[in-house]
């Protein structure tokens, strides 16, 4: 599960990643101007973290009663909120937009957003399967939060097209060939 297994703070100065030494595993942060990382607690079977506008939490996905679960732990270590136990894939990662919203792979693999702090989920898009779009993932939301790169599933990585979609009406803009935006 997972494909994404590290990300950068917005300031550059962090990274979190999966990670394991001896019997701890989960995300392990490292501060880069540090030679040393340090496991966050509570965050064992952790994948596709992303970090908060401000570098001070960290989005992830795990486990939890055997569903996939949104969480998000501080940085300084601390408690582990989970924000969402049903509608995330187990893929397809998130983004957090300088708006509070974390924005995510849904379990009918389009596009919705929820509060940072819980709440409703709101469907944004769902992919276009007459373009031969199957899934929308990993999205990457640009400053202002109005747009979102993303990948668009077309069931293979050769096959794959990076779009930018519009988080308010749901409308994509297919750009070019890629994955992982």
């Amino acid at each position: 599960i997972g494909n994404v297994r590290l990300a950068i703070s917005p300031d550059g100065r962090r990274v979190v990643f999966v990670g394991k030494k001896g019997a701890e595993s989960g995300l392990w942060i490292r501060e880069l101007d540090r030679p040393d990382s340090r496991l966050l607690p509570e965050t064992r079977g952790a994948f596709a973290p992303f970090f908060s506008p401000d570098g001070e939490s960290v989005g992830f996905f795990s486990r939890l009663a055997g569903r996939v679960a949104l969480r998000v732990v501080p940085t300084a270590g601390g408690v582990v909120r989970t924000v969402l136990q049903d509608s995330v894939a187990s893929f397809g990662g998130a983004d957090w937009g300088d708006d509070g919203q974390i924005y995510f792979t849904n379990s009918a693999r389009g596009l919705s957003r929820v509060a940072a702090s819980g709440g409703p989920v709101t469907l944004i898009a769902k992919p276009d399967s007459a373009a031969g779009i199957k899934e929308y993932d990993y999205p990457d939301v640009l400053p202002g939060s109005r747009q979102a790169f993303l990948m668009l599933w077309r069931g293979s990585l050769g096959s794959n097209r990076v779009g930018v979609i519009d988080l308010k009406t749901g409308a994509l803009t297919d750009l070019a060939p890629g994955s992982y935006p």
